[in-house]
């Protein structure tokens, strides 16, 4: 929420923001059907755009109409805007790149198969892409399960944490013993101590010689 000055909602992309304090991965986040949906949207816009050239093409005859049959190689990084509502982070469209062009058997626009994945105008359609992202995603998923440590669990039920709220117990954990990384900006302010400097804080101001001499001269009782 940048406009109207909202800018104490948080940063604009988490996703951005997060990957700039860790290397970890966020497709585990995501199901095959949000990237069906966004495969569907993507195959849409083409198809669009596709039919535009076509029609500026119909003075050509010798021209054939293209027929968009699935996404491109370099169509990733839209593919994932789509289903982060935003720009990527850097490390998962490299994951999902390297995924669909690991041994895929694409089609190019006229049907033939066992071209090369480096080539753009190869088309990738969807039940290989289904396939490639489903692996990925289960990967994520373990790996995602694996990192997580019991040790960063703050409480094992929900009884205990019940139990806790009513005696008003306070957790053993800080928030940067469970946090990679601030989730809001208020969690910001404190976050590293040993970066804060005295100057960053707002001091009284001291008094001015002039009020320092007038109260010395209260003090000395010649003003009474």
């Amino acid at each position: 929420m940048a406009f109207f000055g909202l800018t104490s909602l948080g940063p604009q992309n988490t996703f951005q923001h997060a990957a700039r304090s860790d290397d970890r991965s966020y497709l585990h986040l995501f199901s095959v059907t949000d990237f069906k949906l966004a495969y569907d949207q993507l195959l849409e816009e083409r198809r669009t755009a596709a039919a535009d050239d076509d029609d500026d093409d119909d003075g050509d005859e010798t021209t054939s109409r293209r027929v968009v049959v699935g996404m491109r190689r370099s169509d990733v990084p839209q593919l994932l805007e789509i289903v982060y509502r935003g720009p990527a982070p850097v490390r998962d469209t490299a994951r999902v790149t390297a995924a669909l062009l690991s041994g895929l058997t694409a089609t190019t626009t006229s049907g033939a198969a066992g071209h090369s994945c480096d080539d753009d105008d190869v088309e990738i359609q969807w039940s290989r892409v289904e396939t490639e992202l489903s692996a990925l995603l289960t990967r994520s998923r373990h790996a995602a399960q694996m990192s997580s440590s019991s040790s960063k669990t703050t409480y094992s039920s929900y009884d205990d944490y019940r139990d806790a709220s009513h005696r008003h117990v306070r957790i053993d954990k800080n928030p940067r013993d469970l946090l990679r990384s601030p989730l809001t900006s208020g969690q910001e302010f404190g976050w590293k101590v040993d970066e804060f400097r005295k100057e960053d804080f707002g001091w009284g101001k001291k008094s001015c010689p002039e009020t320092r001499y007038a109260n010395d001269v209260v003090k000395s009782g010649i003003i009474l």
